[in-house]
């Protein structure tokens, strides 16, 4: 399997840091409180929180992965499969081309940007993407959208070719 890389944008980046460092002085002031007061409810938020980011962490996209079976997403939870069968076609997309998006369920920056979007142009999208700047629309044979966002566009959409071309 032909592996790619998924990094994180300067955008993504910033985010994930700054969701880490603001939520870091309630946690600590409430941690503090429960220590005084004992009050197991004062730790519903907290752990509200931390479960969510905790989620975001294991189903953030690691890398993609191409073989002869299709388009791996790699993930730390419920990776999966892309039958190289049911994509109809893969290109490059921007932002701009999207048009204005909306996330409906998922992380719109926080280690990423995964889950399901809308967006004004194209309707509603899977999004397993790190990097808003290297992104391809993937369009499958059931008219179902995704995007991806290896790190090198250009390797993945060559591997991708040669792999479909042999089949």
């Amino acid at each position: 399997m032909r592996r790619f890389t998924a990094i994180l944008d300067a955008s993504s980046k910033l985010i994930s840091y700054l969701v880490l460092v603001v939520l870091l002085i309630p946690f600590i002031s409430i941690t503090s409180e429960y220590f005084k007061h004992h009050d197991s409810r004062l730790l519903i938020g907290p752990v509200v929180v931390a479960v969510g980011l905790l989620l975001c962490y294991f189903y953030r996209p690691k890398e993609y992965g191409l073989d002869n079976q299709g388009l791996h997403i790699i993930r730390s939870i419920n990776p999966f499969l892309i039958p190289l069968k049911d994509i109809q076609s893969i290109g490059p997309v921007t932002s701009k081309e999207l048009g204005f998006g909306i996330k409906v369920l998922g992380s719109g920056g926080f280690l990423g940007y995964f889950g399901f979007f809308f967006y004004r142009n194209y309707g509603g999208i899977w999004v397993y993407a790190t990097d808003q700047t290297k992104m391809l629309l993937i369009t499958l044979k059931n008219d179902k959208r995704i995007i991806i966002s290896p790190s090198d566009t250009e390797q993945f959409m060559k591997g991708f070719h040669e792999i479909a071309r042999k089949l």
